[in-house]
């Protein structure tokens, strides 16, 4: 078997070139076969090149685990077929029914993606008991524990043990961070460990987003968080939600209402309707009936008015601000907005 050592080079250029001469020299080699699918998809975001190489890996070695899964994982986060990932899934589980990463990698995907809790819990369970110190499936869990259960004190008590196998796992981090943010309001210790997140992996959008949002609506430091939302968006251009929430920031702290419907119409451009992104399509359209009312008013009134009816909610952000600012523009229909706000953001 063909072998990159992992510190054998640290320049992605030439990572890529030893991958290619290697499969050259050994084309029907499945392990390297399916780890330059899984560079291509990770490291360069090549989706097309890297699922030609995941399509060879297979055909060499049709029941080979880990490329089964991280194909799988491939047709989740990218091509968003969520009925050929979970086939993907459930192959390489019938292949290796104890397989730790592809047990826990299918109970984040029936927990975020099919909603079907107990069968989710079920999977993390089986995941753990199969590699109890998995750092990636005790912070999924953990994050499952806080958003579905609401069982907080698990919950911490997870993402604590989720540090202790890997203290700088940058997505445990960031997410022990909003925990500590949104659940426990420790502010100062929240802003230790999205630090800490982003020291792991500086250029980590998701962290980099939530720590401008913190900046923006905890510490008022409206400088610092737009540096930051600037860097998430360096990294993830096409980051809805920070796109959205950096719009927020601007209507509501720099008043600038231009740059924010450029923000608008780009998070509305990367934004596909389903459960998931509802509650963030429901703050945009919202944005777009406080402050553009005359442009927009009766289209964002019906856009909203479905989401409403639909469920979507955002319990707790703070929209007084945009209530503020289109009383002082002198909204015409001001009641409508303050109604609007408190479907979205109170408990009914």
């Amino acid at each position: 078997m063909w072998i990159l050592k992992a510190n054998q080079e640290t320049d992605i250029d030439k990572k890529d070139k030893i991958y290619q001469e290697g499969i050259a020299k050994y084309p029907q080699d499945a392990d390297l076969l399916g780890d330059y699918a899984s560079f291509l998809h990770t490291i360069r975001h090549d989706y097309d090149q890297a699922e030609a190489y995941y399509k060879r890996a297979l055909e060499v070695e049709p029941n080979h685990a880990n490329t089964l899964g991280n194909y799988a994982n491939f047709l989740n986060a990218i091509r968003h077929d969520y009925d050929q990932a979970e086939a993907y899934y459930k192959r390489a589980l019938e292949v290796e029914p104890n397989h730790a990463n592809n047990l826990g990698n299918y109970a984040s995907f029936l927990h975020t993606i099919r909603h079907d809790y107990d069968q989710a819990e079920a999977y993390y369970k089986r995941a753990l008991e199969v590699e109890p110190n998995h750092a990636n499936t005790l912070g999924n869990y953990a994050l499952f524990l806080e958003n579905i259960r609401h069982d907080y004190d698990q919950a911490e008590a997870y993402y604590k043990r989720a540090l202790e196998v890997e203290p700088n796992h940058a997505n445990n981090l960031g997410n022990y961070a909003n925990f500590l943010n949104a659940i426990r309001h420790d502010y100062d210790q929240a802003e230790a460990y999205y630090k800490r997140a982003l020291e792991a992996e500086p250029k980590d959008a998701n962290t980099l987003g939530n720590y401008a949002l913190f900046l923006h609506a905890i510490r008022h430091d409206y400088d610092q968080a737009e540096a930051y939302y600037k860097r998430a968006l360096e990294a993830e251009p096409k980051d809805a939600n920070t796109l959205g929430n950096y719009a927020h920031f601007l209507i509501t702290c720099r008043g600038d209402l231009k740059r924010a419907d450029s923000l608008i119409r780009q998070a509305f451009e990367n934004t596909a309707e389903n459960e998931r992104t509802k509650p963030l399509l429901a703050e945009l359209w919202f944005y777009r009936y406080a402050h553009y009312y005359e442009e927009c008013g009766a289209e964002a009134e019906k856009e909203l008015t479905a989401l409403l009816n639909a469920g979507a909610e955002s319990i707790g952000w703070n929209l007084d601000p945009n209530i503020e600012l289109a009383r002082k523009n002198r909204h015409p229909h001001i009641e409508q907005v303050e109604a609007f706000a408190k479907a979205l953001t109170e408990k009914a």
